[in-house]
């Protein structure tokens, strides 16, 4: 489980290192006072649009290799 929180159109941490077999679950917090932030996985996972100061839980499934996260 790794905390990353979306604040300045950034995540904060903006890379994590995953070991290969591990299942990644993203606790995510919109810190940002006046923008809303999501985030989408390239496999799908994703969370709802993050209004300032809320939060959610994503689960990433396994980790097989490199992949990337984004707002959408």
């Amino acid at each position: 489980t790794v905390n990353i929180t979306a604040k300045g159109m950034k995540y904060h941490p903006s890379t994590i290192t995953v070991p290969a077999g591990d299942q990644l679950v993203v606790e995510i917090t919109n810190k940002d006072p006046n923008q809303v932030h999501d985030l989408q996985f390239a496999n799908g996972a994703h969370s709802p649009r993050l209004a300032p100061g809320d939060h959610a839980t994503v689960k990433v499934g396994v980790i097989t290799g490199p992949t990337e996260g984004w707002c959408t």
